[in-house]
């Protein structure tokens, strides 16, 4: 019985006190294919193709630079701290999400998206601090 109850408070600790990462839904709000590459300093971890008018979902995007290439032009942006009422919840128990929605215009410019809102957004409306991104030059 001591075992049972040991076994299950170890469970339950271990499931919720960790830190969920949060994760970056990106939406190509243009009408040209870009390429999108998640960078860790200079490494490249990820690469998407980044189709006009779809989503792409980067993960544990905190920490980390995206680069958005068209066939003309690049753009590096740094993550920057996430305002929690920009961030939805998504799942259950383990399964647990942390979304942060924004949109990639045609300008350069990313967008934050309020939780609850869906794609594509036609008026910006408050951004939280560090919003809208621009490119790092």
């Amino acid at each position: 019985m001591k075992r049972i109850i040991f076994l299950l408070t170890l469970s339950l600790a271990l499931t919720s006190s960790c830190t969920i990462p949060a994760s970056c839904k990106l939406y190509n709000n243009s009408y040209q294919n870009l390429k999108v590459i998640k960078l860790r300093g200079d490494i490249q971890e990820f690469a998407w193709d980044f189709e006009s008018q779809t989503a792409v979902e980067i993960e544990n995007c905190r920490y980390s630079s995206i680069k958005i290439f068209s066939d003309s032009q690049t753009w590096r942006y740094e993550t920057p701290s996430l305002d929690s009422s920009f961030i939805e919840f998504v799942g259950w128990g383990p399964w647990t999400k942390r979304i942060f929605k924004a949109q990639w215009e045609p300008d350069g410019r990313i967008y934050a998206l309020p939780a609850g809102k869906s794609f594509p957004m036609r008026l910006p409306g408050k951004q939280p601090e560090g919003f809208p991104m621009e490119p790092v030059r």
